[in-house]
């Protein structure tokens, strides 16, 4: 082949003695002279004659700046720049050059071809979309300057500067067909050079190269202030630098709490001084103040202004809390963080002054002090007659029940719930100490009045904790339908407490999402505990079930129906990106479902998911059986039992399947005491004929033994994101000849009664 090329070469500057040699430019050599017809002016880049055409030289030179494989002359006056030639005869190079008549440059059909020397591809048309703190969206569009068969695309990421310490780079490889991805795992607050290069037979192309910056996160928590002194009105506390490797730190926030009026603390409602007492809000911003000019002691009450907030002083009968806040503010975007109470920190008691008396000369501090003193060593003895005495009785205990059913709870834990959960936190055994934990909990939710709350005669179902009845709650107005779990709590043995309130934990401590189903509040009576949470009477299997459009209609209207699923393409995979992105914020909570199906996802108007079933809002409809979840129960639960998110990835895979099925049963001709074994074995739900390679490519990934080769809910949630932008290309409902929908057998996802 080279040998051809060489002979066209020299044949070529036999012809034409006056053409260029391929040292005057670069890498580039003459090719020959072909016919030119005006249908193939499409393929070619045509260049002004003014500014490209005067010479050969100018011609290449320009086509090589723009990436292109060759240079094409016409007539003396024309410059096309291609990726290939597409001459297949002899043409008539005869005009010389319009500015260097000792150069030919082609005929008035007949084009002089050059090859400039560039083999590979040129960069990429690229556009950076949908910046957030852990992803970006990259869209892109095949070079112009092909030069050859693009076979991919590889993406990079290098990191040039941020807040945190230097990130290793990032690469990603892509098919030569696709035009976007999703690049996910990125650091908060961090500016990353962006590369997107074609891929040929010849190799990497030219890189289309831009710098983005990912939105700033979440502050790392300050630590809480110090209380080193303090005074009839004031109190002086040392401030720690906090550090933030997710953004920059725009200001502190000196936080004043009023204990002696117990209120839960929502950053949407602390305001300054005097508008937090019009509000007749216990908590408040007192001082503003800038990281670059910080003095790490600051008085509190001292009655100056620090960055436009009052430092109001202190009530001398007040029961003060002292925290403080970290403000990160960039392009736009704001975000903070607030350290969290605790009553002990460095030695010295924090965040709870209490109430300040106005004798504080020296005696009545010593009085103060050594009394104190005798006081809290009279208390240690006490301690260590009653450790005594509890170790004796714990270990009669023990000695009773081998099984250690009745271990005490002693401090911060970490178990795996039976209900499926994990649990970080603290129970106490002591029932005062449960009571007034639970009191706490319920500090962090609306205690609902009973006016407000309408209890219906409907019963919706049994919960673990006593019956489900249907009832509505009025906010502001408007009366929101819910779940009322009726729980008789003052007949509760010890353990059944215990149990509820790790339940109402899980539902109160991860918090508010658009995919979660919500706690609205609590109502007590004087036998009963109302629990309220948000209640969508439609599921997900409902919804689909509903769906099947051939089902629901007359034979004889069936004839003139195209499609078998009244659902959208695009409103089925946003279904499940909606219950990706749930599971992804439990995740982030570390919370394990171990339930998930899809009768175990609300749909709030029949479109939006939320997933049911977490601690206390789990219960069984009336006249239905409990769902048996053996058919979304990940493979290593059958072998050892020890569950993880990446065991929830696996069920979300299933509840996929199962909505891509319309509510069909997974693995509808398996027995069910046939399954674990036959799973244990790698079977796997297969791919639907409806259903795209991309897409079942996804839920072979989540089912992949390797736990570390399964995605994790972000990354789910970022391949659905991509997905979405051409939904039709990954899932089809149209109708076609021989179709059947997947069986739903409800007898093989109940447990028998």
């Amino acid at each position: 082949m080279a040998s051809l090329e060489a002979l066209v070469a020299a044949l070529f500057v036999l012809c034409f003695p006056h053409s260029i040699s391929s040292t005057e430019v670069g890498q580039s050599y003459p090719i020959g002279c072909f016919s030119f017809r005006i249908e193939l002016k499409s393929n070619y880049f045509e260049i002004s004659p003014v500014s490209s055409s005067s010479s050969v030289d100018n011609c290449v030179i320009n086509c090589l700046n723009l990436y292109y494989g060759y240079a094409n002359l016409k007539n003396g006056d024309t410059c096309y720049c291609s990726s290939k030639h597409e001459g297949t005869s002899a043409g008539e190079c005869t005009t010389p050059c319009a500015r260097n008549s000792s150069q030919i440059c082609g005929g008035p059909n007949s084009l002089s071809v050059y090859a400039t020397g560039q083999l590979v591809p040129g960069p990429p048309e690229i556009k950076v979309d949908q910046v957030t703190e852990s992803s970006i969206l990259v869209k892109w569009k095949r070079p112009k300057a092909a030069n050859g068969l693009i076979t991919g695309y590889t993406l990079s990421l290098t990191y040039l500067r941020g807040f945190s310490s230097p990130l290793p780079p990032m690469e990603w490889e892509y098919a030569g067909n696709s035009s976007r991805a999703r690049l996910a795992s990125l650091h908060p607050g961090t500016e990353y050079n962006l590369t997107v290069s074609a891929v040929s037979e010849a190799g990497l192309g030219v890189p289309a190269i831009t710098t983005i910056w990912t939105q700033i996160g979440d502050p790392d928590e300050p630590e809480v202030p110090k209380v080193l002194s303090q005074d009839v009105n004031s109190i002086t506390i040392e401030i720690t630098p906090a550090r933030n490797q997710n953004g920059p730190i725009s200001a502190y926030q000196i936080i004043v709490m009023d204990e002696s009026v117990p209120t839960a603390f929502n950053e949407s409602t602390l305001f300054a001084y005097a508008l937090a007492q019009k509000e007749n809000i216990p908590y408040y911003i007192t001082a503003e103040l800038n990281p670059d000019s910080l003095d790490t002691k600051f008085v509190v009450g001292d009655g100056k202004f620090y960055g436009g907030y009052y430092n109001a002083p202190l009530s001398a009968d007040g029961h003060f809390h002292i925290s403080m806040g970290v403000i990160s503010f960039k392009d736009g975007v704001r975000k903070s963080n607030f350290a969290h109470a605790t009553h002990e920190q460095h030695g010295v008691i924090v965040l709870d002054v209490g109430p300040v008396t106005r004798d504080t000369s020296p005696s009545t501090m010593v009085i103060v002090l050594s009394f104190a003193i005798a006081f809290f060593s009279v208390l240690l003895v006490l301690s260590i007659v009653v450790y005594v005495v509890m170790r004796h009785k714990v270990h009669q205990r023990r000695l009773r029940l081998p099984d250690n059913q009745e271990l005490s709870i002693q401090g911060p834990i970490l178990e795996v719930e039976g209900n499926g959960y994990v649990h970080t936190g603290y129970i106490p055994e002591d029932e005062d100490e449960r009571t007034n934990h639970l009191e706490a909990l319920k500090a962090k939710i609306w205690s609902i009045p009973v006016n407000h709350l309408d209890v219906k005669n409907d019963l919706l179902g049994t919960g673990k904790y006593g019956s489900v009845l249907k009832g509505s709650v009025n906010q502001k107005g408007f009366p929101v339908p819910v779940a009322i779990h009726s729980i008789a709590d003052v007949l509760m043995s010890k353990a059944e407490r215990k149990e509820m309130l790790k339940d109402l934990d899980l539902l109160v401590r991860p918090g508010s999402h658009d995919n979660l189903i919500s706690l609205i509040g609590t109502c007590e009576h004087p036998d009963l505990l109302y629990i309220a949470i948000e209640h969508h009477p439609a599921t997900l299997k409902d919804v689909l079930l509903e769906s099947r459009i051939l089902e629901h209609s007359a034979p004889d209207q069936r004839d003139n129906i195209t499609r078998f699923c009244s659902l959208s393409e695009h409103s089925i995979l946003n279904t499940l990106l909606g219950v990706a992105d749930g599971m992804k914020f439990l995740e982030g909570k570390r919370i394990f479902h171990k339930k998930l199906c899809a009768s175990h996802v609300a749909m709030a108007d029949g479109v939006n998911p939320k997933i049911s079933a977490i601690g206390i809002s789990e219960y069984c409809r009336s006249q239905q059986s409990p769902t048996d979840l053996t058919r979304w129960t990940a493979q290593e639960i059958f072998r050892s039992g020890h569950f993880t998110s990446k065991s929830d990835v696996w069920a979300f895979a299933c509840v996929a399947w199962e909505t891509l099925a319309l509510g069909g049963t997974p693995y509808p001709d398996v027995p069910t005491r046939e399954l674990p074994a036959r799973i244990m074995r790698g079977l796997i739900l297969p791919q639907l004929p409806h259903i795209g390679d991309e897409l079942f490519q996804l839920l072979l990934q989540c089912w992949q033994v390797d736990l570390d080769e399964r995605p994790s809910f972000e990354e789910l949630v970022e391949a659905l994101h991509c997905l979405l932008d051409n939904p039709a290309h990954h899932v089809s409902f149209s109708l076609r000849s021989g179709f059947r929908y997947e069986p739903y057998a409800p007898e093989m996802e109940s447990i028998a009664k």
